[in-house]
């Protein structure tokens, strides 16, 4: 056996044999979050090593969000499932019909983060003005790390908010991403050292890949539609006819999202003293 050989096999066996754990365990976080009490329960006692005030608040916002994706969905006509809460991994809501205008796609899915956002403000608020130093500060450590995954969950990429939203663009001008997180790197002084070498390489990488796994499913689209396929052409004129205003309207929200959740993150880390 050659030592290729052998590795591919070793590689193989290793990945059949976690399929049915990692199935077993996605089994078990679906089950879970068929029972809200039970599901935000054990997700506060989870997060509870960030305090337990903390946890509350982080469980509440991730709510939030969830919600406010499930208020679009509804609104726009899609029937949305009910709110799931699965511990230590998130939370999620499933349309209950498929979701093909880009434009729709944009506004369902920049509605959670906004509110998210909003959210965690409004915590932060409240704590300054009812609660004395100690509960204050778990609270700004709660809105703080709540800030971050809903900012982690702008970045442009599928399956996060941010990659469903940028849809509503040319795909093209993903590329931009890379750039000004370049430029933003570079104003830090972190471009040229080892972490935002690194971190410049992933998303590069990431943004490459997205516009290729793009061009694959264009092509995929187009050829369904020669064969006469009506659902295929319905997803093509989804994802390019959308009015200029329609993107332009999404890419400045966009933008004030990312911009001024990013300023509020900053502020409540440094509140919260996680940063000097």
């Amino acid at each position: 056996m050659s030592t290729r050989g052998g590795f591919s096999s070793v590689h193989s066996g290793f990945a059949r044999g976690w399929i049915p754990v990692a199935r077993q365990l996605r089994a078990g976080s679906e089950l879970i979050a068929k029972y809200p009490i039970l599901s935000v329960v054990l997700s506060v006692l989870g997060y509870a090593f960030l305090g337990p005030l903390a946890a509350l608040v982080l469980v509440a916002t991730l709510l939030d969000h969830e919600f406010a994706h499930r208020y679009m969905m509804r609104r726009l006509g899609y029937m949305p499932g009910p709110v799931r809460l699965i511990p230590l991994m998130g939370a999620y809501v499933r349309a209950g019909r498929p979701m093909l205008r880009s434009a729709d796609i944009a506004v369902i899915y920049l509605a959670g983060p906004l509110v998210g956002i909003l959210s965690c403000e409004a915590a932060v608020l409240l704590a300054s003005q009812t609660l004395d130093a100690t509960l204050r500060h778990q609270v700004y450590v709660g809105a703080a790390v709540a800030l971050g995954l809903n900012l982690m969950n702008l970045l442009p990429f599928e399956p996060l908010d941010g990659g469903l939203v940028s849809r509503v663009l040319p795909y093209p001008t993903i590329i931009i991403f890379p750039a000004l997180l370049a430029v933003w790197l570079l104003h830090v002084h972190q471009l040229m050292t080892p972490v935002g070498i690194g971190l410049l390489y992933f998303i590069v990488w990431a943004s490459v890949r997205k516009l290729r796994k793009w061009d694959r499913y264009v092509i995929a689209l187009r050829t369904r539609v020669l064969d006469g396929d009506v659902t295929a052409l319905r997803e093509l004129r989804a994802s390019f006819d959308v009015p200029l205003w329609e993107r332009l309207l999404v890419t400045l929200a966009y933008a004030l999202l990312v911009v001024g959740g990013t300023a509020l993150l900053h502020e409540t880390a440094r509140m919260s003293g996680l940063i000097g």
